[in-house]
Protein backbone atom coordinates (compact mmCIF):
# COMPACT_ATOMS: atom_id res chain seq x y z
CA UNK A 1 0.00 0.00 0.00
CA UNK A 2 1.38 3.42 -0.93
CA UNK A 3 1.70 6.31 1.49
CA UNK A 4 -1.17 8.05 -0.26
CA UNK A 5 -3.42 4.97 -0.06
CA UNK A 6 -2.67 4.39 3.63
CA UNK A 7 -3.17 8.03 4.62
CA UNK A 8 -6.35 8.28 2.55
CA UNK A 9 -7.74 5.19 4.28
CA UNK A 10 -7.08 6.64 7.75
CA UNK A 11 -8.59 10.00 6.86
CA UNK A 12 -11.65 8.46 5.20
CA UNK A 13 -12.22 6.54 8.43
CA UNK A 14 -12.04 9.79 10.35
CA UNK A 15 -9.21 8.35 12.42
CA UNK A 16 -7.27 11.42 13.47
CA UNK A 17 -4.94 9.50 15.81
CA UNK A 18 -3.71 7.08 13.13
CA UNK A 19 -3.51 9.87 10.53
CA UNK A 20 -1.31 12.11 12.65
CA UNK A 21 0.81 9.23 13.99
CA UNK A 22 1.41 7.94 10.48
CA UNK A 23 2.54 11.36 9.25
CA UNK A 24 4.85 11.83 12.23
CA UNK A 25 6.38 8.38 11.73
CA UNK A 26 7.10 9.20 8.08
CA UNK A 27 9.00 12.30 9.18
CA UNK A 28 10.82 10.65 12.09
CA UNK A 29 11.96 7.77 9.89
CA UNK A 30 12.85 10.17 7.05
CA UNK A 31 10.99 7.97 4.59
CA UNK A 32 9.04 10.88 3.10
CA UNK A 33 9.69 14.59 2.71
CA UNK A 34 7.32 17.29 3.91
CA UNK A 35 7.00 18.63 0.38
CA UNK A 36 6.05 15.21 -1.00
CA UNK A 37 3.61 14.62 1.85
CA UNK A 38 1.92 17.97 1.25
CA UNK A 39 1.77 17.77 -2.54
CA UNK A 40 1.43 14.07 -3.35
CA UNK A 41 -0.66 12.95 -0.39
CA UNK A 42 -2.46 15.61 1.66
CA UNK A 43 -3.12 18.02 -1.20
CA UNK A 44 -4.43 15.20 -3.37
CA UNK A 45 -6.75 14.02 -0.61
CA UNK A 46 -8.11 17.53 -0.10
CA UNK A 47 -8.85 17.98 -3.79
CA UNK A 48 -10.80 14.74 -4.13
CA UNK A 49 -14.01 16.02 -2.55
CA UNK A 50 -15.96 18.79 -4.24
CA UNK A 51 -19.23 19.40 -2.43
CA UNK A 52 -22.23 21.39 -3.57
CA UNK A 53 -23.69 23.85 -1.08
CA UNK A 54 -26.91 21.80 -0.92
CA UNK A 55 -25.18 18.51 -0.14
CA UNK A 56 -25.08 18.59 3.64
CA UNK A 57 -23.81 15.02 4.01
CA UNK A 58 -20.85 15.76 1.78
CA UNK A 59 -20.08 19.10 3.42
CA UNK A 60 -19.64 17.80 6.97
CA UNK A 61 -17.51 14.95 5.62
CA UNK A 62 -15.33 17.39 3.69
CA UNK A 63 -14.94 19.52 6.81
CA UNK A 64 -13.95 16.48 8.86
CA UNK A 65 -11.26 15.49 6.35
CA UNK A 66 -10.00 19.06 6.15
CA UNK A 67 -9.78 19.27 9.95
CA UNK A 68 -7.71 16.08 10.09
CA UNK A 69 -5.32 17.35 7.41
CA UNK A 70 -5.00 20.67 9.25
CA UNK A 71 -4.08 18.82 12.44
CA UNK A 72 -1.41 16.89 10.54
CA UNK A 73 0.01 20.08 9.04
CA UNK A 74 0.19 21.78 12.43
CA UNK A 75 1.82 18.71 14.00
CA UNK A 76 4.62 18.78 11.42
CA UNK A 77 5.91 22.25 12.31
CA UNK A 78 8.90 20.97 14.34
CA UNK A 79 10.07 19.14 11.22
CA UNK A 80 9.64 22.31 9.18
CA UNK A 81 11.99 24.05 11.60
CA UNK A 82 14.56 21.28 11.19
CA UNK A 83 14.45 21.36 7.38
CA UNK A 84 14.25 25.12 6.93
CA UNK A 85 16.83 26.66 4.64
CA UNK A 86 18.89 29.67 5.71
CA UNK A 87 16.98 32.95 5.73
CA UNK A 88 17.04 34.50 2.27
CA UNK A 89 16.36 38.08 3.38
CA UNK A 90 12.86 38.15 1.85
CA UNK A 91 9.50 38.59 3.54
CA UNK A 92 6.15 37.22 2.42
CA UNK A 93 2.61 37.86 3.63
CA UNK A 94 0.18 35.01 2.87
CA UNK A 95 -3.54 35.84 3.05
CA UNK A 96 -7.04 34.72 2.18
CA UNK A 97 -9.21 37.75 1.32
CA UNK A 98 -12.57 38.67 2.78
CA UNK A 99 -15.22 35.92 2.47
CA UNK A 100 -12.60 33.30 1.53
CA UNK A 101 -12.81 30.62 4.20
CA UNK A 102 -10.67 27.89 2.62
CA UNK A 103 -7.30 28.60 4.22
CA UNK A 104 -5.56 25.23 4.35
CA UNK A 105 -4.00 25.51 0.90
CA UNK A 106 -2.67 28.93 1.87
CA UNK A 107 -1.26 27.51 5.10
CA UNK A 108 0.57 24.81 3.19
CA UNK A 109 1.94 27.42 0.77
CA UNK A 110 3.08 29.50 3.74
CA UNK A 111 4.93 26.44 5.04
CA UNK A 112 6.70 26.13 1.68
CA UNK A 113 7.81 29.76 1.89
CA UNK A 114 9.02 29.09 5.42
CA UNK A 115 10.99 26.03 4.29
CA UNK A 116 12.68 28.11 1.61
CA UNK A 117 13.95 30.67 4.11
CA UNK A 118 11.37 33.42 3.78
CA UNK A 119 10.28 35.41 6.81
CA UNK A 120 6.69 34.26 6.56
CA UNK A 121 3.50 35.78 7.94
CA UNK A 122 0.27 33.81 7.51
CA UNK A 123 -2.93 35.54 8.59
CA UNK A 124 -5.53 32.97 7.58
CA UNK A 125 -9.08 32.99 6.29
CA UNK A 126 -11.53 35.81 5.68
CA UNK A 127 -9.11 38.69 6.21
CA UNK A 128 -10.64 42.13 5.51
CA UNK A 129 -8.87 44.28 2.96
CA UNK A 130 -8.11 47.00 5.49
CA UNK A 131 -6.45 44.41 7.73
CA UNK A 132 -4.28 43.16 4.87
CA UNK A 133 -3.24 46.72 4.03
CA UNK A 134 -2.36 47.30 7.68
CA UNK A 135 -0.19 44.18 7.64
CA UNK A 136 1.55 45.43 4.48
CA UNK A 137 2.38 48.71 6.20
CA UNK A 138 3.71 47.02 9.32
CA UNK A 139 5.50 43.99 7.88
CA UNK A 140 6.71 45.60 4.63
CA UNK A 141 6.91 42.29 2.75
CA UNK A 142 8.56 41.71 -0.60
CA UNK A 143 5.76 39.35 -1.64
CA UNK A 144 2.01 39.24 -1.05
CA UNK A 145 0.51 35.80 -1.75
CA UNK A 146 -3.28 35.73 -2.07
CA UNK A 147 -5.10 32.38 -1.95
CA UNK A 148 -8.58 32.12 -3.47
CA UNK A 149 -10.76 29.04 -3.96
CA UNK A 150 -14.01 30.63 -5.11
CA UNK A 151 -13.76 32.18 -8.57
CA UNK A 152 -16.36 34.82 -7.68
CA UNK A 153 -14.05 36.26 -5.03
CA UNK A 154 -11.63 37.43 -7.72
CA UNK A 155 -13.53 40.71 -8.00
CA UNK A 156 -12.59 41.47 -4.40
CA UNK A 157 -9.03 40.36 -5.06
CA UNK A 158 -8.68 42.69 -8.06
CA UNK A 159 -9.51 45.67 -5.83
CA UNK A 160 -7.14 44.36 -3.14
CA UNK A 161 -4.32 44.11 -5.68
CA UNK A 162 -4.90 47.71 -6.78
CA UNK A 163 -4.81 48.99 -3.20
CA UNK A 164 -1.81 46.86 -2.27
CA UNK A 165 0.23 48.30 -5.14
CA UNK A 166 -0.54 51.79 -3.90
CA UNK A 167 0.56 50.77 -0.42
CA UNK A 168 3.89 49.20 -1.54
CA UNK A 169 5.27 50.26 -4.89
CA UNK A 170 7.66 47.35 -5.50
CA UNK A 171 5.50 44.62 -3.99
CA UNK A 172 5.35 41.35 -5.96
CA UNK A 173 1.80 39.97 -5.80
CA UNK A 174 1.15 36.26 -6.26
CA UNK A 175 -2.11 34.40 -6.83
CA UNK A 176 -2.80 30.86 -5.70
CA UNK A 177 -5.71 28.49 -5.20
CA UNK A 178 -8.33 26.93 -7.43
CA UNK A 179 -9.76 30.27 -8.60
CA UNK A 180 -6.51 31.16 -10.36
CA UNK A 181 -6.66 27.98 -12.43
CA UNK A 182 -9.36 29.63 -14.55
CA UNK A 183 -8.06 30.87 -17.88
CA UNK A 184 -7.22 34.56 -17.78
CA UNK A 185 -7.67 34.94 -14.01
CA UNK A 186 -4.07 36.10 -13.54
CA UNK A 187 -4.39 38.94 -16.04
CA UNK A 188 -7.90 39.98 -14.99
CA UNK A 189 -6.88 40.30 -11.34
CA UNK A 190 -3.48 41.80 -12.10
CA UNK A 191 -1.19 39.57 -10.06
CA UNK A 192 2.43 39.23 -11.14
CA UNK A 193 2.45 35.43 -11.16
CA UNK A 194 0.50 32.37 -10.05
CA UNK A 195 1.88 29.72 -7.73
CA UNK A 196 0.61 26.21 -7.19
CA UNK A 197 3.56 24.07 -6.16
CA UNK A 198 6.69 24.10 -4.07
CA UNK A 199 8.74 24.39 -7.25
CA UNK A 200 6.79 27.50 -8.28
CA UNK A 201 7.75 29.15 -5.00
CA UNK A 202 11.35 27.92 -5.16
CA UNK A 203 11.69 29.52 -8.59
CA UNK A 204 10.49 32.99 -7.54
CA UNK A 205 13.81 34.53 -6.65
CA UNK A 206 15.41 33.09 -9.75
CA UNK A 207 12.75 34.43 -12.12
CA UNK A 208 11.73 37.68 -10.47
Amino acid sequence: MTVYEQMNEYIKEGNIEKSVSYALDLMKNKTYSIVALYEDVLGKILNEIDCKQSDEDCIWYEHQRTAIVRTIVDALFPFLMEERQDLNGKKVLVVCPSEEYHELGAKMAADFFYLLGYETTFVGANTPTKTILSALRNIKPDYLAISVTNYYHLVTVKKLVELARKEREHLVILGGGRAFSHKGAKDVVGVDACIGTYEDIAALEGTK
